[in-house]
């Protein structure tokens, strides 16, 4: 199994490294010396739990349930009261073992509990590999949207150990395939063509190139967020395809769709905003449609309508100064932020995405 060099996010002094395939025991002897705390979900628990225990026999456990609508209130809550009657205070280390959803949701407890204590991402999917366990990103969901309430908590590590990826469904592969894809449109044609020459919806693409491509994304994340912690400019290239992507996710009650597809069907609705707003080149736009035209999504129920993800669409933290603002492509390996995209172009989008779900051999040309 490859080993990387650690990738270094560089934001002065709450620097941090990104760990590959190390010595994980005695790597975190030299992290930390604090109380550890593994907070992980039933399904993670199964497959890891044992193995991280054995490397942190002295850690107390909060196992919950799998599935995004963990992000809740109740669940953090409950969280804080096991760590009040556990006893634990500041000098308490928690590692967040499992995917985006855990690593958010175990991330906030952190960045809330006692003020703040420290926090270790252990990523378990792909998609949290290469996207939601770097950066500092950390929340939980509202009825009304997508992690509305959270807080900026940067990790003093994040240990990505590639072993975790020989338990991962299908359906959790694609949706890490579908993040690595929006960091080739945004950043690097040579990593989106890479991937569309290997996305296949009957096997996982294990080999070592693979794994090279997980490093390329997690350098250009570690690149963005070292040049912008808190989303005050490009750091916000990262939600290409995540404006409608959210909305879909809340309009299926956070069940429909993984976060994953989710980012998939919006980068469809953003491809199409690109082509109309900014030239997109035909080509690059057939490459985009056409990858991700063979990554399978659920299908749409009739109640998810374009008017009812708009809606929701409106509460986005995303929206300034009352614009939505869109992450649009002139051309693989580049992107830039819009904010002039009048409400019926969007709705357009919308309506294109829903139509590329069902019927995405339809429309790609």
């Amino acid at each position: 199994m490859n080993q990387f060099s650690p990738i270094k996010v560089d934001l002065g002094p709450s620097s941090y490294n990104i760990f590959f395939n190390r010595d994980w025991a005695g790597l975190i002897k030299s992290l930390t010396t604090k109380k550890p705390m593994i907070i992980t979900e039933e399904n993670v628990a199964g497959y890891h739990l044992d193995h991280w225990k054995r490397i942190i026999p002295e850690a107390e456990i909060i196992i919950v349930p799998p599935g995004e609508q963990s992000k809740s209130y109740p669940v953090l809550e409950r969280i804080h009261t096991e760590l009040i009657e556990k006893g634990l205070s500041r000098d308490t280390v928690i590692f967040a073992l499992g995917g985006g959803m855990i690593g958010d949701l175990a991330g906030f407890a952190a960045a809330s509990y006692m003020r703040g204590v420290d926090l270790i991402q252990i990523p378990t999917t792909l998609l949290a590999m290469v996207d939601a366990s770097i950066g500092g990103k950390t929340g939980i969901n509202h009825k009304l949207g997508k992690n509305l309430i959270g807080a900026f908590w940067q990790p003093k590590a994040v240990l990505i150990d590639f072993r975790h990826l020989n338990t991962l469904p299908e359906r959790e592969w694609l949706c890490g395939i579908g993040e690595m894809l929006k960091y080739g449109i945004i950043r690097d044609k040579e990593l989106f063509a890479n991937l569309s020459e290997r996305i296949s919806i009957s096997g996982k693409p294990q080999d070592w190139i693979i794994i090279e491509m997980v490093k390329r994304c997690a350098e250009i994340k570690a690149e963005i967020v070292s040049q912008d912690e808190r989303e005050s400019g490009v750091r916000a290239l990262l939600n290409f395809g995540h404006t409608i992507g959210h909305g879909l996710e809340a309009a299926g009650d956070y069940n429909l769709f993984r976060h994953g597809e989710a980012v998939i069907a919006g980068i469809a609705g953003a491809a199409y905003l690109s082509r109309k707003k900014c030239g997109l080149p035909q080509d690059d736009y057939t490459q985009i449609m056409r990858t991700i035209g063979r990554i399978p999504l659920p299908p749409i129920p009739r109640e998810i309508t374009a008017s009812v993800i708009f809606e929701i669409m409106k509460h986005d933290k995303k929206i300034k100064s009352g614009k939505f603002r869109f992450i649009l492509t002139e051309a693989i390996g580049a992107a830039h932020i819009d904010d002039s995209i009048e409400d019926s172009e969007i709705f357009n989008s919308i309506d294109f995405t829903l139509d590329f779900i069902n019927n995405n051999a339809d429309i790609i040309e």
